[in-house]
């Protein structure tokens, strides 16, 4: 979403009308939307104010792990958690773009682990046990999508580690988080721990 609609238009509306989960779903449907097809990637490459010049991406790029990252700065977990928009987001600058955090199913939203807004520290607090959606539905949606000119990170919730090998062709890295690392699921997978 460009800055000038940002700013004056959205920002106010969605922080006073909507939750912070809606209005980030929101948002994620108008670039889900936008980045469905090469005429709305264009305009909002034509619209968008942050694009650097050449020399300076090249200055920034980072190589690691084998893959090489356009910026050192990209989009965590939780903020595109179903791949919507994920060809838009290395427009803006996005050196990777981590999608997730992933389960083995659709997990719904539930109130208790809904994101919120707390605008004095100007932070969304999200829950570690919010809404996903499933590893399969994600690696089916970015087989579908544009190409995402950055690389893709998928971070996976503690029950969706054999969810792996389906997002392999599309990932290019993987987070997992558990409250306790199961090293035998590690060595099954032919990860050392």
């Amino acid at each position: 979403m460009p800055d000038w609609f940002y700013q004056p238009i959205y920002r106010p509306l969605a922080t006073r009308l909507l939750s912070a989960e809606n209005a980030r779903q929101l948002a994620l449907k108008v670039m889900a939307f936008q980045s469905s097809f090469a005429l709305g990637r264009l305009f909002f490459e034509l619209l968008d104010k942050t694009s650097l010049p050449m020399p300076l991406i090249a200055k920034n790029r980072v190589e690691l792990f084998g893959l090489s990252f356009p910026s050192p700065i990209g989009l965590a977990s939780g903020i595109d958690i179903e791949a919507n928009a994920a060809p838009l987001w290395p427009i803006l600058g996005l050196g990777f773009v981590q999608i997730g955090s992933l389960g083995a199913e659709d997990c719904p939203p539930e109130p208790e682990t809904e994101a919120r807004l707390i605008p004095s520290l100007h932070t969304v607090l999200s829950s570690q046990r919010g809404a996903s959606v499933s590893a399969k539905e994600v690696a089916r949606k970015l087989h579908k999508s544009a190409p995402v000119h950055a690389p893709i990170g998928i971070a996976l919730r503690e029950d969706a580690i054999e969810s792996l090998p389906i997002l392999e062709a599309e990932a290019d890295f993987s987070r997992f988080r558990s409250s306790r690392f199961d090293i035998e699921k590690s060595k099954q997978l032919g990860n050392e721990p």
